[in-house]
This record gives C-alpha cells, structure tokens and sequence, in this order.
C-alpha cells in the first residue's frame, strides 16, 4: 500500500506485552490515517461506559499517508483518546518529527493502554517497539531527561 508503513504498534502497559498487527488495506483505504484511524480504534476497542481514567483506555497515535513526505503540512500527527473532559471523544494534532519518525520506524499506529506499575518510556527504532524502565529519570526536568535517555542509548 502505498502510503503506508502496514502496521500497528500496541504496548498494554499493565502487562508490559508489546505486539504488532497488519494494517489492512481495506482499513487504510476506509478511514485513510490519522483521525479515521484514531476513530474507528477506539470505537471498536473502548465503551461508552469505559472511564477516561481508567487504565483500558486508550492513547492512540496515528499518522496518515502523507507523512514522511516533503510536502508542507505533511508531519501531523493525531492523538486520539476517551477525554476525561467531556468522556466523550478527545483528540489533540501535533507537527514536528513524532509522526514522520513513527512511519520511518516502520509504524502507521501506535496505541498504549494499561497503567505501569513504575515510570517508564517507550523507544521505537527499526521497526523495535521497546518499553524501558524509567525511575532513573524521575525528578529530572526535560533536558536532563533528554540527555540521559539519548547517553543511555548511544545517541
């Protein structure tokens, strides 16, 4: 499919259980990316009695077909999620890098439920979807974060 990297990321944090699922086309064709992607996740996979605080609701990441590409506009990404605010559907879109570097790492969706028992951060690199260990990090502000994640994997 042109477009499209093929596939979903899924992290339960509870669980700590990272997997991977296909992309179907007829999905791809149907909702295109970003927010119809975010839509239909989440109205497959939540309730309308699921609590937006709840660790079985869901954060979803998703890029579109343009992503990656050199046009302007082309590195949004949409977060989509159940909103505390309204417990209704809740959705916030970014620029920057998370959206191309997402699909570059192999990824059109990225979805996180659960709730981790310690601090943690996730690292998608070459198509590897990794959840890290994180307490180091507690009490850091940005920058020192930033840096001593980047030391920590040799960057």
């Amino acid at each position: 499919m042109y477009g499209y990297s093929g596939k979903i990321a899924r992290i339960d944090l509870t669980s700590g259980k990272v997997w991977t699922e296909a992309l179907k086309e007829d999905f791809a064709r149907q909702y295109i990316g970003g927010k119809g992607f975010g839509a239909k996740i989440l109205y497959e996979e939540l309730t309308p009695k699921t609590d937006p605080y709840e660790p079985s609701n869901l954060l979803i990441f998703a890029t579109g077909p343009a992503n990656g590409l050199i046009l302007s506009g082309a590195s949004k990404l949409c977060a989509v999620f159940k909103s505390p605010l309204t417990e209704g559907w809740g959705e916030s879109q970014c620029g920057g890098h998370f959206a191309p570097q997402l699909k570059y790492a192999g990824y059109d969706v990225l979805t996180i439920t659960g709730k981790s028992e310690k601090p943690v951060y996730v690292t998608i690199e070459d198509e590897e979807v990794r959840v890290w260990e994180a307490s180091h990090l507690w009490g850091e502000d940005t920058f020192q974060t930033e840096e001593i994640v980047k030391k920590d994997h040799g960057k």
